[in-house]
């Protein structure tokens, strides 16, 4: 069981990687594209206009904030065992149960992902119970995507600070 865990997690924090890492090769092409179309092809400036206002941050500081960016997605993940397709999350708790929340994007993307005895919840740095949660809460959700009509698998619950709604601003509208 505990080495189950472990290779979920590996595999969702791969997934953290693959997200960031799309992020930031799309914004280095959108931005250099743009520096392009403006008569330039300084490679360093389309880097610097991807970061955003990241100017001063060391790279792993850049890729986080990249990956704060993204606000609901899917990514296919290879794994030992096959390929697994994961989706993610970053939204406000809108209605909570004791087997599944609710989510809503900034952009009004909402999604009801199932919570089970294996979901884990920090909150603060820490593993805490699922009880921790509440409506209102700003979370970033990563889980096996649902087959069908099924609903997500929450596998990993990050609850934001109330003051760090992301780049859009409020998640909550």
């Amino acid at each position: 069981m505990r080495s189950t865990k472990r290779r979920v997690v590996v595999v969702l924090a791969w997934l953290a990687v693959a997200v960031v890492g799309a992020a930031a090769l799309t914004g280095v092409a959108v931005a250099a594209e743009q520096s392009r179309g403006a008569g330039g092809s300084n490679t360093a400036s389309a880097a610097s206009a991807a970061s955003g206002s990241s100017a001063g941050l060391g790279p792993a500081a850049r890729l986080r904030r990249l990956g704060d960016r993204v606000v609901h997605g899917e990514a296919t993940v290879r794994t030992k065992d096959g390929y697994q397709v994961f989706d993610t999350q970053l939204g406000t708790i809108t209605s909570l149960s004791a087997t599944s929340l609710t989510a809503r994007s900034s952009d009004g993307f909402t999604q009801t992902w199932t919570l089970s005895a294996d979901t884990v919840v920090r909150k603060d740095g820490s593993k805490v119970e699922q009880s921790a949660l509440a409506v209102g809460d700003t979370v970033r959700l990563v889980g096996p995507a649902g087959t069908g009509s099924a609903s997500p698998s929450a596998h990993l619950v990050v609850v934001r600070p109330a003051d760090s709604a992301g780049p859009s601003g409020s998640a909550a509208s």
